[in-house]
């Protein structure tokens, strides 16, 4: 009979049989053809179809938007209850996806720039992994970081009680506050807005693919401080945060990094936010593709390259003045999905 797991991957599997069928039938399709499905989908909206009446057209289908949009709005929606103080933006979909969805999650925490002995420690941003099925917590409002205990204040009276209790939450695979961290000190110091991209996992034979050393990591972005990171992903979808295994993308100075999402040339196209906030003259969308590739095209967005040698990793022990500081500070967190293919859960 199988796992309580197995089943749930083979309750998925009509799901996804249903949605590789239409494949062929899309790819069959013209520009053209595929512009006046744009526009088919657009009139019967304005004619007062939702986005739901859409996707029941075909009862036997489900698209990847709702087989997605159940387990994002559950980590939105139910963020608090899991301990996640700040969940929102964007979604790494694997195409090949067979079952159990696995959420990373960049959480920006609270402003605290420093612990407070009456109320609790200073704010930490975290990189936190959900796994498949939830039924983890991670800890808000009652701790942060690794664990690290707020105290019970009473605002009524001003007064402190006790530390909460963090025994049993999940702790955060990657956690850091404004100040240079003593555990991966590659991340700097300043400003903190941690972002989730993507994982690369690129099997095609682009001409813009990037190097193999990047196989399998996420790419995890620090919005504020304009910073790329290499993050192994193990067997289990679990993210490998050793000091050294954690390699910051030296090569790659975007402005605040926002989204990311792999192209079919196996370049990574990257959503820049801009230098500046609201209506700023610089956002754009820029491309990372490997170190001397050729586009297939005259026309290309600004591109940044990354060789086939990783950066130079970051010792154990480094001394510990800061090193950079940024004044940005946004309430801006993304989540990127990833999925089990073969061995490997996102």
């Amino acid at each position: 009979f199988g796992s309580s797991n197995d089943r749930r991957i083979k309750g998925f599997r009509p799901r996804v049989e249903a949605i590789n069928a239409r494949e062929k039938e899309m790819q069959a399709l013209s520009d053209e053809a595929l512009r006046a499905k744009t526009d088919e989908f657009r009139q019967e909206i304005a004619a007062g179809k939702s986005l739901e009446d859409l996707l029941e057209r075909d009862p036997a289908l489900d698209h990847p938007l709702r087989l997605m949009k159940g387990v994002v709005a559950g980590v939105r929606d139910y963020g608090n209850p899991m301990g996640i103080p700040t969940v929102n933006g964007s979604i790494h979909f694997d195409p090949a996806f067979v079952g159990n969805p696995l959420v990373y999650v960049g959480n920006v925490g609270p402003d605290a720039s420093n612990a407070n002995a009456q109320r609790g420690p200073a704010g930490h941003d975290e990189l936190d992994v959900v796994p498949p099925g939830g039924g983890t917590n991670h800890g808000w409002p009652y701790c942060i970081a690794d664990n690290q205990p707020y105290i019970d204040y009473d605002f009524e009276t001003g007064t402190s009680g006790e530390p909460f209790d963090c025994s049993g939450y999940t702790e955060p695979a990657l956690y850091y506050s404004p100040t240079l961290s003593t555990q991966w000190p590659q991340l700097r110091a300043g400003g903190r807005t941690s972002m989730t991209g993507v994982v690369y996992d690129y099997a095609g034979d682009g001409a813009l693919a990037l190097p193999d050393r990047l196989q399998q990591k996420l790419l995890w972005f620090e919005w504020s401080r304009n910073m790329i990171f290499s993050i192994p992903v193990e067997a289990d979808g679990s993210l490998d945060t050793f000091v050294t295994s954690v390699q910051h993308e030296s090569a790659l100075s975007p402005r605040h990094p926002h989204d990311a999402a792999i192209g079919p040339d196996g370049a990574v196209y990257l959503v820049e936010y801009g230098t500046g906030f609201w209506n700023n003259g610089n956002s754009r969308i820029s491309r990372i593709a490997c170190s001397g590739c050729q586009p297939e095209t005259v026309s290309a967005p600004t591109q940044y390259v990354v060789g086939a040698t990783a950066p130079a990793p970051v010792p154990a022990t480094t001394d510990r003045t800061p090193l950079v500081a940024s004044s940005a500070l946004v309430v801006v967190a993304g989540i990127a999905l990833g999925l089990r293919r073969k061995q490997v859960v996102r």
